[in-house]
């Protein structure tokens, strides 16, 4: 459970069925005990948007013992073609380029 490996996983499961077309990138970092979940969005994000990926946030906060490990979850609208700062592992990041043109 202490393992990055973990991490990218878990943060995968918890993304099922949580993904909206708005949602740019998804990044989880552990650092310590401490575990940092960030979600970027487009401009198009709703409130319901964000709320959705807060649900996969706290099923990825199911996986590990609160009693050991610190949650930071950060949810930021930087509007596309922007570009995004990402956190050491990306867990999901959506295809923005169409190379066929």
């Amino acid at each position: 459970m202490e393992s990055e490996e973990y991490l990218k996983l878990a943060a995968q499961s918890a993304l099922c069925m949580h993904v909206v077309p708005c949602l740019r990138a998804v990044t989880a970092s552990l650092n310590d005990h401490h575990i940092t979940w960030r979600c970027i969005f487009d401009e198009s994000a709703t409130e319901d948007d964000i709320d959705l990926l807060s649900q996969a946030a706290t099923e990825l906060i199911a996986d590990y013992n609160t009693a050991r490990f610190t949650f930071e979850e950060k949810y930021e609208v930087i509007a596309f073609p922007e570009e995004m700062n990402l956190e050491r592992h990306i867990v999901y990041y959506r295809h923005e380029h169409n190379y066929f043109e």
